[in-house]
């Protein structure tokens, strides 16, 4: 998910908080990934501390693979 930024000008914190968690337990029930992308210089803090409180972060080592994620056997 991109442009929180935008959703939280036009509608509002409480309600983007609402709908980010409904889609989080949607994908979490289906065993899927939800990817939020959020920059902290130019979100509300309460947004972002709240990203940080309710979803898992993104695995470190996701970002940056190894060479044996990228080989097939």
């Amino acid at each position: 998910m991109d442009c929180l930024e935008s959703l939280v000008v036009h509608s509002g914190v409480e309600r983007v908080l609402r709908f980010v968690d409904d889609l989080h337990e949607e994908t979490a029930t289906r065993n899927a990934w939800f990817v939020v992308f959020a920059n902290p210089r130019s979100m509300n803090p309460r947004m972002i501390a709240w990203l940080e409180r309710e979803l898992d972060p993104f695995p470190k080592t996701a970002a940056n693979p190894s060479v044996e994620d990228h080989l097939i056997a």
